[in-house]
């Protein structure tokens, strides 16, 4: 389900804030561990998208509590958390929108099966993720998952089944426990490696069957895995 319906309730003075900066395009750097409810979050960037572009939410160091649930929704505005610390999830599944950027957050799972995203998605250096879902997902950019962990040992760290990215897939630096689960996506970029990390001992690490790499040079560097590959098809 969707965005909630805020209408009549209180909003802190920090919500105050993320308001008027965000009707203002300016980010909103928070200190001490202050909150901002996700469900607030959610019926702002929802609310501003049916009445047309212009905001833009940009938040630094919020403690944002609940799931930020955009499930179904058209989000027509950018969103950027920086330094950002998760308390539930993101919800993206079949939701439109523009440009995502996370960067350096905390967070536990992204789930985002069959998004549809007109820009970036950016999803560096998150910190203590156990599942990151774009099954089937379009996205009109890249997807860059540098410097990020994410621990699923029991699992699949990152799928990415039937994605279509029309950019790179950026996967520098990062650190994944568990499968980097790729069957029949798409990318039309190139997939970058250069000191990534795949581990799941005893299963597969990297499965790309079926996947296809369409970019210039498509793949460059060399993950370093502990477990099996599977690889896909090369580029045309």
């Amino acid at each position: 389900m969707g965005a909630g319906d805020l209408s009549g309730a209180d909003s802190s003075s920090v919500e105050e804030l993320l308001n008027r900066a965000f009707e203002r395009r300016e980010p909103l750097l928070l200190e001490n561990d202050q909150v901002v409810r996700a469900s607030f979050i959610a019926e702002l960037v929802v609310a501003s998208s049916e009445r047309g572009p212009g905001p833009a939410l940009e938040l630094i160091g919020a403690r944002i509590t609940g799931d930020v649930d955009l499930s179904d929704c058209s989000v027509s505005v950018p969103m950027v958390f920086r330094n950002c610390r998760f308390e539930g999830d993101l919800v993206l599944d079949d939701a439109s929108t523009s440009r995502i950027h996370l960067e350096n957050c905390e967070i536990g799972t992204v789930r985002a099966a069959r998004l549809r995203c007109e820009g970036p998605l950016w999803l560096r250096r998150l910190r203590k993720a156990v599942h990151v879902d774009l099954e089937d997902a379009r996205i009109a950019g890249e997807v860059d998952l540098q410097g990020s962990r994410v621990n699923n040992t029991s699992g699949i760290a990152v799928n990415l089944t039937t994605a279509h990215i029309d950019g790179d897939l950026v996967v520098k630096n990062t650190d994944l426990r568990g499968t980097l689960h790729l069957p029949g996506a798409v990318v039309s970029g190139a997939l970058l490696l250069e000191l990534a990390i795949a581990a799941n001992p005893g299963g597969v690490a990297v499965d790309g069957t079926s996947a296809s790499l369409f970019g210039i040079g498509r793949e460059r560097g060399q993950v370093q895995r502990e477990g099996s590959v599977r690889r896909g098809t090369a580029g045309r």
